[in-house]
């Protein structure tokens, strides 16, 4: 009347199972009472193991738990279940980390549930916050703003984002400064403003410039203090090395007409001084202007003038003169007499201020010199040494006079020699 059991029995393998019951106790035929009895064999297949495994990914971090417990991942990533065992993961994000899905067994970002009928693999991302840096530079000033709120700089120049998080900056150029652009890594720039997507640590720069002009700069040289030039060629400066760069451009008028247009003689030069070489018979009137690093431009500044005197070859001669060439005179030659009443003239001059270019020397003589018939100075030449290319003023009008210049000669058996006429209209 009892029941019996297996204990254990694997029928992996088996083709056939057969049961056998027997009495070992028995050693004689069955009486004839005895009862016929019937077993019942139930198989059940022993249970299997299959394993569990996670893994994190991604730039955040955070732990994954199982229910049933086994794993804790921080440390415990993988576990055996038996078979057929559902087991839930949880994920939860550090600090400064956002929990971003699954994949692999599980998908979406809810809580991940798989029965365990097979060896199972599930990976957990994890997404870290991110460090968004502005920086401004430049000659000028101004401020840059978030379109999601952390920056506002100004002051607050950085601000940490959940991974992924898309911001646009702007940039506000203060009164004085203009906006020069934006650099740095990351940086989608459309219509002024600069796009960021902040998938890892990322700095961006906005420059910012000075919009104030500089100051003209004033032009100089030892020989623009002169108002007559000795020489075609003279020196002319102007501003500092470290403004950035000048163009300098300058006009001219020849001795009996008007101003020209300007001519631009040096143009985006970073040099501050030259050689300018003119014409002679020629005013000159200089003027520059300055460019500076951030590309702002000033006016052009005041004009610089001075003229470069005719030679002695474009007079008119009356007379007997000799046209001689030799150095150390202006223009490397004169005209020369000693016969009192000798004159050489220049037409058509239209000037506000004369000169002559002479020779002084122990021996020479007299002239007298007329501008419009009219006597503007008595000159002795006579010098304790021999002096080339001096400069005599004749006159300062008030207001450009037109006429013909008349030199003549007052002395008799004394050389006079005349290098050339100095006109200018300034």
């Amino acid at each position: 009347g009892g029941s019996s059991s297996i204990a254990q029995l694997d029928p992996s393998g088996c083709s056939e199972i057969v049961a056998v019951i027997t009495n070992q106790a028995q050693t004689a035929a069955n009486p004839s009472t005895s009862v016929a009895r019937s077993y019942q064999l139930a198989l059940s297949a022993a249970s299997t193991n299959a394993t569990l495994s996670v893994v994190k990914v991604g730039s955040g971090s955070g732990t994954v738990t199982s229910t049933p417990a086994g794993i804790q991942c921080g440390s415990d990533c993988e576990e055996n279940y038996a078979g057929g065992t559902p087991v839930e993961l949880a994920a939860a994000a550090s600090a400064g980390s956002t929990f971003a899905g699954w994949s692999g067994a599980c998908t979406g970002t809810g809580p991940c549930s798989v029965t365990m009928d097979s060896a199972k693999s599930v990976a957990a991302t994890f997404s870290g916050s991110h460090t968004l840096s502005v920086e401004r530079w430049g000659s000028g000033t101004g401020t840059v703003t978030s379109d999601v709120a952390g920056i506002s700089c100004g002051d607050d120049c950085s601000e940490t984002y959940p991974f992924g998080t898309v911001v646009r900056l702007a940039a506000s150029a203060s009164s004085g400064s203009s906006f020069g652009g934006w650099s740095g890594n990351g940086c989608i720039v459309a219509g002024g403003t600069c796009t960021v997507n902040v998938n890892w640590a990322k700095s961006v720069k906005a420059r910012f410039t000075d919009a104030t002009a500089p100051i003209p700069p004033v032009l100089d040289g030892s020989n623009l203090a002169k108002p007559f030039q000795t020489s075609k060629t003279f020196d002319l400066s102007w501003g500092v090395p470290e403004i950035g760069q000048y163009d300098v451009r300058y006009r001219s008028a020849p001795h009996g007409g008007a101003f020209g247009g300007f001519v631009l003689w040096q143009s985006g030069t970073s040099g501050t001084s030259a050689i300018f070489s003119g014409s002679p018979g020629r005013a000159y009137c200089f003027s520059a202007r300055a460019t500076d690093a951030d590309l702002n431009t000033s006016e052009y500044g005041t004009e610089r003038c001075t003229a470069i005197p005719a030679s002695s070859a474009a007079l008119k001669h009356r007379g007997p003169w000799s046209k001689k060439k030799a150095g150390g005179y202006f223009l490397g030659a004169f005209s020369v007499t000693s016969t009192k009443g000798a004159n050489l003239e220049l037409a058509n001059v239209r000037a506000k201020r004369l000169a002559l270019v002479v020779t002084r020397c122990p021996r020479c003589g007299t002239i007298k010199v007329f501008f419009k018939n009219k006597l503007l100075r008595r000159i002795r030449l006579g010098a304790g040494s021999i002096r080339k290319k001096q400069i005599v003023d004749l006159a300062v009008f008030n207001t450009v006079r037109s006429g013909r210049l008349r030199v003549v000669v007052m002395s008799s058996g004394r050389p006079v020699k005349i290098e050339g006429v100095g006109v200018s209209r300034l």
